[in-house]
């Protein structure tokens, strides 16, 4: 028996994503304890699924956030580094991008008092 399993995200603006394939499996059932999916098979498909909802939300976040809060016009990108987010299902790898900061938005590190 041939089982695929499928991925399909609805962003929080109703965007349907592509049906994305998360696992193929081959099911041989010659013993009693063969029907359902190992161990191993459900480690696999529970970090593959996870991997790929975290990429979704990340994503979701970073394009709502990558506006200046000062004239709304999208940052760009000076490029990215590579990030690990530790879950209980496992690793998750991401980049992180790097965005440039319009010259009156940046932060100076340090408030200036006035009296």
């Amino acid at each position: 028996m041939q089982v695929r399993i499928m991925l399909q995200i609805i962003g929080d603006d109703g965007a349907v994503s592509d049906a994305e394939e998360v696992a193929a499996l081959t099911k041989i059932t010659g013993r009693a304890e063969d029907p359902g999916l190992s161990l191993a098979e459900r480690k696999t498909l529970l970090a593959a699924a996870q991997q790929r909802i975290v990429e979704a939300q990340v994503n979701g976040w970073l394009e709502n956030h990558r506006h200046c809060p000062i004239s709304g016009r999208k940052l760009r990108c000076k490029g990215s580094y590579p990030l690990t987010f530790r879950t209980l299902l496992g690793d998750v790898r991401l980049k992180s991008p790097r965005y440039y900061l319009p010259q009156g938005g940046r932060p100076t590190g340090r408030q200036q008092s006035r009296h």
